[in-house]
């Protein structure tokens, strides 16, 4: 703390009492040790371990502190949107060139899907043709094939008969 005295004719001397001790190189004075507060045209300076007194901005003006950290946080700011508007540029062009190599590719791809499934249609509707078709001869064919089995059965009954009885007749015209 500093004391300057603009006026020396008003100060007066006179034993002050502190509220908190003061002491040089580490000493501590008793905690009510009158004390004389230094003589006219004397200015008194703390000891540099003495806490400074804060001081008020006059006026509304930014200290230097202040304006460092304000300084500081501008640029913080800045340097963010800058990296962001990087990322976002190069985000952009590495998705258009990759996009741009992909095209010929991912057409190709394409046109091959789409023949597989022309191809696959194709074969559904052949499929659905062959089951139709057998369908058609299932249809057809069990009762000639349910008839010949009767005509074998039949067939056979008669020759075992005649191979209990076995006459051959003859006989012309």
């Amino acid at each position: 703390m500093l004391y300057s005295i603009p006026d020396t004719s008003k100060l007066q001397h006179k034993l002050t009492i502190y509220e908190k001790p003061i002491g040089w190189s580490g000493l501590a004075l008793p905690r009510h040790t009158p004390r004389i507060d230094a003589p006219p045209g004397v200015t008194r300076r703390d000891p540099p371990w003495a806490p400074a007194a804060p001081q008020q901005p006059r006026g509304g003006a930014l200290t230097s502190s202040t304006a460092i950290v304000l300084g500081s946080a501008i640029c913080l700011w800045l340097l963010l949107f800058g990296l962001i508007g990087s990322l976002y540029f190069h985000l952009h062009s590495s998705t258009s060139s990759f996009k741009e190599e992909l095209r010929p590719k991912l057409q190709e791809a394409l046109a091959h899907a789409s023949s597989v499934l022309a191809h696959l249609d194709r074969a559904a509707t052949n499929a659905d043709h062959i089951l139709h078709e057998a369908d058609t001869l299932e249809r057809q064919a069990v009762p000639g094939i349910l008839n010949t089995i009767n005509d074998t059965s039949n067939m056979l009954h008669r020759l075992e008969s005649m191979s209990h009885n076995p006459v051959l007749k003859l006989s012309l015209g």
